[in-house]
């Protein structure tokens, strides 16, 4: 099975043009062959939005023309945490002769580009959380406005001393500083 990974991971490489690894779920299965695991492929770019630094220093500082990255995870039951073990797969001489002349135009075009960030922070504007939006009103509810409740005392009080108290009339203010009520206008 070494031989195999070995030669997938060269092939991805060579047809991705760029750094990456083999990942496979230990719990998964493919239906076309479930005797053996499935593998997918993750380039760095892709591995920089996990914000795991062991994974990316491992991608970013491997020689994918001798060696083939596999990391196995599996989930926990409750799905809250997840193990991974990473192996690196010798890629066969047969395998590096064989593709050599592509290779070194591949690795040639990775040295001429910037050398491998990594990332375990996000960016200050992808930190920032997403404005939180009211739920939407209840139907049959008065326009979602839920009304104060009042005190057994204040039951003499109509709606619309709510409105003079609540500043929604033009009311001049009581000598003492108090706002009047409908009982004052009257005078």
């Amino acid at each position: 099975m070494g031989w195999a990974l070995a030669n997938l991971g060269l092939n991805k490489f060579l047809s991705w043009r760029q750094r990456g690894a083999l990942f496979a779920n230990a719990d998964f299965r493919p239906w076309k062959s479930p005797e053996e695991p499935g593998f997918d492929w993750m380039t760095f770019d892709e591995v920089q939005n996990t914000l795991d630094k062991t994974l990316q220093e491992s991608i970013a500082t491997y020689d994918p023309a001798t060696t083939a990255l596999v990391f196995v995870f599996l989930v926990s039951k409750s799905g809250s945490s997840v193990a991974i073990w990473r192996r690196k797969v010798t890629i066969p001489t047969s395998l590096q002769l064989k593709h050599n002349i592509e290779i070194q135009r591949i690795k040639r075009n990775m040295a001429d580009g910037a050398k491998p960030v990594i990332k375990v922070e996000r960016p200050l504007s992808a930190r920032a959380p997403a404005p939180i939006s009211p739920p939407p009103p209840i139907i049959g509810d008065k326009g979602g406005v839920k009304k104060k409740k009042r005190k057994w005392w204040q039951f003499w009080k109509s709606s619309r001393d709510d409105d003079v108290v609540r500043g929604k009339e033009n009311v001049r203010p009581a000598a003492n500083g108090a706002t009047r009520g409908r009982l004052a206008k009257r005078r």
